[in-house]
């Protein structure tokens, strides 16, 4: 079977690696950025000044440094932005407008990227 070309949309534990209370745990900005790499067809691209990460067909999955560099954002299920936007709200915040409608979750990075 040949893998699938989207990153999964199950990205909050493997790819955020944060949990609650756990500030050490919060990944920095290289460390997103290996981890959003490691995914299948995962490449590194720049959009509005800021890197991007992207898989087949140009669909974006992730950033880092927007709005500006203490933060990343991620695409997430509704159901995974309710619950870790509602966990942690210091940490992870909702896009504004249809992007966070969309499942755009900015999520903040412990040091500058």
């Amino acid at each position: 079977m040949a893998a699938e070309p989207n990153p999964p949309r199950r990205l909050t534990v493997e790819f955020l690696c944060y949990r609650a209370g756990a500030a050490e745990d919060v990944v920095t900005s290289e460390q997103f950025r290996r981890l959003a790499l490691g995914f299948p067809e995962a490449y590194e691209n720049s959009h509005m000044r800021h890197p991007d990460f992207r898989v087949r067909g140009g669909k974006l999955f992730a950033t880092l440094a927007y709005p500006d560099t203490k933060w990343g954002m991620v695409k997430l299920t509704p159901e995974q932005q309710e619950e870790f936007v509602g966990a942690e709200p210091e940490v992870f915040v909702l896009v504004t407008g249809g992007w966070g409608r969309g499942g755009a979750t900015s999520a903040r990075l412990p040091r500058n990227y």
